[in-house]
């Protein structure tokens, strides 16, 4: 998944989203890079981040003024460069930073204490899981390899959610890709129109958002319909079929869980990285695990049963206004500078969503946890009394099941961008936690989106029947 996200940048390039016409003639002096830097902070109305990334450029540029590149290019071109195309691809000001130092600790005097002094222990995180790029020998190579070396490690930080890897699934004209390329680029539209009102640009970019993704399917399902009955039911089941995101969360889960077995601690730390938004590097086996189960279990809702709930109220067309909202949330839903007012509505609107489909999941979940063996009991005990031991309303609902089906503890406490946050418990821990908790945890997600299948399917062709439709 991380070698689609790299393609996936290398052909913005190919196609000219990341253009390589954006860098000006005279790019071997990285001051005149630098203002194509600003001119594009200001295009996008983010002046008032010109502040830190000013700062992070001069330390830079002290840093490796005497450095230059296997072509003789002075050094601070490619952070320049790495900065330029971050700020194509919208990251955050954290990110910014990260990149025009991405190679300050790595290839000068300077250490991260140094970094975290100057800035923060956010800024600092960069240096953990950098790529040396000694083997790029021109600024084109720089900025055309960008993809396949240094967004490794800040693509974590730009969108740590579990629900970016469901949002990035395998081919390009995917739904769900196709509502994040809608989400981003109304995301840039209402923040030029909306520049003196965050909050309601985002409001009205929720409303554009579902509209469109009301709109068409409903479009494409009304006259696939009236073309042919059953052409219409083979289009709307394929629109189902991409709204479920069961093999994306087991092979999340997965990639976890082997490198575990075999003893990688560093490798399933890595993997962990990708699909979750807590600091990953001090986190050792158990931590990891934790990460990984809990993720499976919250997905297992927003993933699975959530959008068959959904589907079975309203087929494909509500499906896709679901999985736009849960899209939205997982883009837009943070609670940094960046997002906290922009993205206020998109992430009380998911949190209004999921409400319901989250608490019917966690009693489908204990079902499902009898069915299989595990401590039944135990879930529902641990579901009543621990489903509220989260910031989200909804997280803990299905986290807790799984914590009282295992007999595991989750949660606690956690580090986020250098910040440590005190976080509740949720389960006994009767049992130690082991890396094959992610499996038993993948098992109950199957079994239980089985049982929903069946449950909401054989509901929805009861009432067709009783009332003739």
């Amino acid at each position: 998944m991380e070698q689609d996200k790299r393609s996936d940048l290398i052909e913005k390039f190919d196609t000219g989203e990341l253009s390589k016409d954006i860098i000006p003639p005279n790019f071997t002096d990285p001051d005149v890079l630098f203002e194509v830097l600003t001119k594009l902070l200001t295009a996008e109305n983010r002046q008032d981040e010109m502040g830190i990334i000013r700062k992070a450029y001069e330390l830079a540029k002290e840093a490796h003024k005497d450095q230059k590149r296997k072509s003789g290019e002075p050094y601070l071109i490619h952070p320049v460069c790495v900065a330029i195309i971050l700020t194509q691809l919208d990251m955050d000001k954290e990110t910014i930073v990260g990149g025009l130092l991405h190679d300050v600790v790595e290839d000068t005097i300077m250490t991260e204490e140094d970094i975290t002094r100057e800035f923060s222990a956010e800024i600092a995180k960069y240096y953990k899981n950098h790529i040396p790029c000694d083997d790029l020998l021109s600024v084109d190579d720089v900025i055309y390899k960008l993809a396949v070396c240094d967004m490794k490690g800040t693509q974590q930080h730009a969108k740590p959610a579990i629900d970016a890897i469901f949002g990035d699934p395998d081919f390009k004209l995917h739904p769900i890709r196709l509502i994040g390329y809608l989400i981003s680029f109304l995301e840039k539209v209402m923040r030029r129109i909306f520049t003196k009102n965050e909050r309601l640009g985002g409001a009205v970019m929720v409303i554009c958002v579902l509209i469109i993704c009301g709109g068409v399917p409903f479009a494409i399902l009304f006259f696939a319909y009236r073309l042919n009955y059953f052409f219409g039911i083979a289009i709307e089941s394929v629109i189902c079929y991409f709204m479920l995101a069961a093999k994306s969360l087991k092979q999340a889960g997965m990639s976890v869980y082997k490198p575990l077995k075999n003893g990688d601690v560093d490798g399933a730390r890595k993997s962990v990285s990708m699909i979750v938004g807590r600091d990953t590097e001090s986190l050792d086996d158990i931590g990891i695990t934790k990460a990984a189960v809990e993720t499976v279990a919250e997905n297992t809702s927003d993933g699975v049963i959530a959008p068959l709930i959904y589907m079975a109220i309203g087929g494909g067309v509500l499906g896709c206004i679901y999985k736009a909202i849960n899209t939205m949330d997982s883009m837009v839903g943070y609670k940094n500078e960046r997002y906290i007012k922009f993205g206020r509505f998109a992430a009380k609107l998911d949190d209004i969503a999921n409400y319901i489909p989250s608490r019917i999941s966690a009693y489908l979940m204990i079902f499902a946890s009898k069915i299989m063996g595990y401590n039944s009991r135990n879930a529902y005990r641990i579901f009543k009394r621990d489903s509220r031991n989260h910031a989200s309303p909804n997280s803990a609902q299905t986290e807790s099941v799984v914590a009282g089906a295992l007999e595991i503890q989750l949660a606690g406490d956690a580090y986020y961008f250098g910040k440590l946050y005190k976080k509740p418990f949720i389960g006994d821990g009767i049992k130690p936690i082991k890396y094959d908790n992610i499996v038993d945890s993948i098992k109950l997600m199957y079994m239980t989106s089985v049982i929903s299948a069946v449950l909401f399917v054989g509901l929805k062709v009861a009432v067709g029947v009783v009332y003739g439709i």
